[in-house]
């Protein structure tokens, strides 16, 4: 399970908003990342 994270005020429905500071974009990029992990073979999707 994915923790909630820091910044999560900053997000937006289409994004991370401008004014949010570095340390949350960095944040928003990360979890976006992990989001897009693909399933293996058994269908478990691992989180870095």
């Amino acid at each position: 399970m994915m923790i909630v994270p820091k910044g999560i005020e900053y997000w937006t429905k289409d994004g991370i908003a401008d004014d949010a500071p570095d340390w949350a974009k960095i944040e928003y990029a990360e979890y976006l990342e992990q989001m897009d992990e693909k399933p293996d073979e058994n269908g478990v999707v691992n989180q870095k």
